[in-house]
């Protein structure tokens, strides 16, 4: 009976069923927090407050789909021969990559306040825009981190972020911020993602800028950026319709009604 025991632990003890247990007991962490903070919001926020922040998320969400463009995929599936090369590749393009949707970002805001007839939105809409330009600090020690399978460290940095965000959101919306205290959080965040990756690999830029495999880098992530385009249209137009035509307040309920419900239940599965 022993012998058959330690046999049905042995099952468990290997890296696979491991990372699933620490990415499992993240998603737990969160959703709690995220439960505890939707119905704090709930109480502090406005539909109009909630139509504001959907606008402002959704736009966020389209620019930053570009982000996930498959660099972060070549560096993991990359010959360990080829690595070090790629990662300095990387991460100055990672930089051009960042910069630019920063621009973009906040070159959208206007067009997009113009088509919701709400001003309201273009500075939010560009504060959150500023964390493309401290994403590219721990980019590629990411990316290096799930290709040595150590998804603690991922789940880790995804529970101190998100976390501390919601405990922040609900802090700020007991404040009296309205869209803000969603917003701000967003950034505010950032840095602690940052050094948890930074602290947790030991991997830095050497040398000088260089576009050296650029090409390589750009021609693999073409099918993956595809994809997540598509991905991101699909999750994400029904809250331009609603908003669009029927009101912002009216997306503010529905946002706040698909992210408390479905929301959950998704982040789960």
């Amino acid at each position: 009976m022993l012998a058959q025991l330690r046999d049905r632990f042995e099952k468990f003890n290997n890296p696979f069923v491991q990372n699933i247990g620490w990415m499992g007991a993240s998603g737990a962490v969160i959703r709690i927090f995220r439960l505890i903070t939707t119905v704090g919001l709930a109480r502090f926020l406005s539909p109009y407050d909630f139509g504001l922040v959907a606008i402002v998320l959704t736009t966020n969400e389209f620019v930053q789909v570009f982000s996930r463009n498959g660099i972060a995929a070549k560096l993991i599936q990359a010959d360990e021969a080829d690595i070090e090369e790629l990662s300095q590749s990387a991460y100055w393009l990672g930089w051009l990559v960042f910069f630019s949707l920063f621009v973009l970002q906040c070159l959208a805001a206007f067009p997009i306040a113009w088509f919701y007839h709400d001003n309201q939105i273009i500075l939010p809409i560009c504060f959150m825009a500023i964390s493309y330009l401290l994403i590219p600090l721990a980019d590629v020690q990411a990316a290096r981190i799930q290709r040595e399978n150590r998804i603690k460290v991922i789940a880790l940095s995804n529970t101190l972020q998100i976390t501390t965000d919601n405990i922040l959101s609900l802090a700020l919306a007991f404040g009296g911020l309205g869209m803000w205290a969603i917003v701000l959080p967003k950034v505010l965040v950032v840095p602690i993602w940052i050094y948890v990756i930074c602290s947790n690999h030991s991997w830095r830029p050497q040398g000088k800028f260089t576009t050296k495999h650029w090409g390589n880098l750009l021609d693999f992530g073409r099918n993956v950026l595809g994809v997540e385009l598509l991905k991101t249209f699909r999750n994400n137009m029904d809250y331009l319709i609603i908003g669009r035509f029927l009101g912002l307040q009216e997306l503010g309920v529905y946002y706040f009604a698909f992210n408390a419900g479905l929301g959950i239940s998704l982040g789960v599965i």
